[in-house]
């Protein structure tokens, strides 16, 4: 028998291992770039700067300031206005037209944003130039012909204006043209000469069927008819002729539409 060695030895050769000049490393995470992470950072810091732009509380709208208003209260303006939007988010365009559908004696407007939370609102008013009556309703139309507000409860507030009453009874629609702008200009320039011509004071205006003729009745107890689409200067004019001549025999009406002409009863 031969012994090539201990036990210990012949454990070696029941157990090889292998070894290798070349130890394996463990592999590692790729490195990015430092220009991908300063992409990634600009992302992250525009989306945090969006969110403080279009979401936060710092850029909600918290005050109204209204300026240009005179029939119109401010607090009537600021009611229309949502308060709690976004200040940046708010679509102008849609808004004026929100306004001016809520508020009609509003006739345009401006608003301008002041950041961080305010809203400046520069309003500009329809004007007053006659009230119309129909249905025994009495409404505001400006000088376009446009009834913009129904002022029947107050209507003590304006009678410095000239009251047009339609005897045929038309509904009236707000914002809507009722009658065209030479009608109410006609109506003023005859409401604001006639007294200081010939010394008759207007009660009121009276539409009979159409708009081209239109009759004022007078605090003297008769009216004259008007035909709308002539000179008012020159329908004055011959009114003057008319009483300087026949006053004391008028009683009922003078007739002033026919170019040359009048008659009286």
């Amino acid at each position: 028998m031969v012994n090539f060695g201990s036990n210990k030895n012949l454990s070696n050769f029941r157990n090889p291992k292998i070894y290798s000049s070349n130890p394996k490393k463990e592999r590692s995470l790729p490195k990015l770039p430092f220009a991908l992470y300063r992409i990634l950072f600009f992302i992250l810091l525009l989306g945090a700067a969006l969110y403080l732009v279009f979401f936060s509380a710092f850029f909600r709208v918290k005050e109204v300031i209204v300026e240009g208003n005179e029939l119109v209260s401010i607090d009537e303006i600021i009611d229309a206005i949502p308060t709690g939007d976004n200040i940046f988010r708010i679509n102008i365009e849609d808004l004026k037209s929100e306004v001016r559908g809520k508020v009609p004696e509003i006739k345009d407007m401006e608003i301008y944003r002041g950041i961080p939370d305010a809203l400046k609102v520069v309003v500009l008013e329809n004007d007053k130039a006659i009230i119309w009556e129909s249905q025994g309703r009495k409404y505001l139309v400006n000088s376009q012909g446009v009834s913009y507000m129904d002022v029947t409860d107050m209507a003590g507030e304006f009678l410095e204006l000239p009251r047009v009453v339609d005897s045929n009874n038309l509904t009236v629609k707000l914002n809507k043209r009722i009658v065209m702008p030479s009608f109410a200009a006609f109506v003023l320039n005859v409401n604001s000469n006639i007294e200081g011509l010939v010394n008759l004071e207007p009660e009121y205006y009276e539409v009979v069927e159409t708009t081209v003729d239109v009759r004022l009745h007078t605090k003297s107890n008769y009216y004259i008819k008007f035909d709308t689409m002539r000179s008012s200067a020159k329908q004055l004019e011959d009114l003057k002729k008319v009483l300087v001549e026949k006053s004391p025999v008028i009683t009922e009406y003078i007739d002033l539409r026919v170019p040359g002409w009048a008659y009286y009863k």
